[in-house]
Formats: structure tokens, C-alpha cells, sequence
């Protein structure tokens, strides 16, 4: 229920100017705004005019619904992606004690002993 009323933004609902505005500003040199700034300009200027929020813009940029692509934003670019984790292998500490031969557990032979040793 409490993401039932939500939904993002359609391209559809976007103001015309804004994508005209948005576009100039991201290709013009030098560029003075990043996403995040011309987003707030924007909002503070036209109060009246439906504008999405930089995620949905973002998302815009990356699906290609606008004349923006990714390799004109320089941080887009330079972002890198986690890459995942793998699982570190286990230590391999040996053969187990019940895997040696049998005999080296009769112990008829010189150096092949158990001791326990208490140390301090």
C-alpha cells in the first residue's frame, strides 16, 4: 500500500522548455551547472513547470529518452561500478590426522610420538 500512489515521472508530463533548457545547458562550454544544480535552478526559476528530479533524469540520460548521453556528463563517466566480492577460498591446513597411514599411529617408529605440552 505505501508504494501503491507512487510512479515516476513520464517523459510525456516533462515541461518542453525544460528539456529544451536542459539540453543547451549540459552542451554548452563551458558547462556551469551539473544535473543536481540545474534541476534546483530550474525549480526555484519555474515553480509552475512539472520538472523530474535528477534520478529521473539520470534515468532519462542512461535509457535515451533525451538528447543527453552519458559521455557528456564527466562524472557519469568516471563513476565506477562496484564490482562484487568474491568469496575468499578456504586455507587448506593440512591432512587430517585421520588420514595418516597406519603406521605412523602404532608408533614402533623413532620421532613418530604425541606429546602434550603446556607452555607458561
Amino acid at each position: 500500500e505505501g508504494r501503491k500512489g507512487s510512479y515516476y515521472l513520464k517523459l510525456e508530463r516533462v515541461s518542453e522548455a525544460f528539456l529544451l533548457s536542459f539540453t543547451k545547458a549540459m552542451k554548452a562550454k563551458p558547462r556551469i551547472h551539473s544535473v543536481d544544480t540545474f534541476v534546483y535552478a530550474y525549480k526555484l526559476e519555474h515553480p509552475e513547470e512539472i520538472v523530474p528530479s535528477t534520478k529521473t533524469l539520470y534515468t532519462y540520460i542512461h535509457q535515451g529518452l533525451v538528447a543527453i548521453k552519458p559521455i557528456d556528463l564527466p562524472k557519469v563517466v568516471r563513476i565506477r561500478k562496484r564490482s562484487k566480492t568474491r568469496p575468499s577460498t578456504k586455507k587448506h591446513l593440512g591432512t587430517s590426522i585421520e588420514k595418516r597411514p597406519a603406521n605412523i599411529n602404532d608408533r614402533s617408529t623413532f620421532g613418530h610420538w604425541e606429546i602434550d605440552s603446556v607452555l607458561g
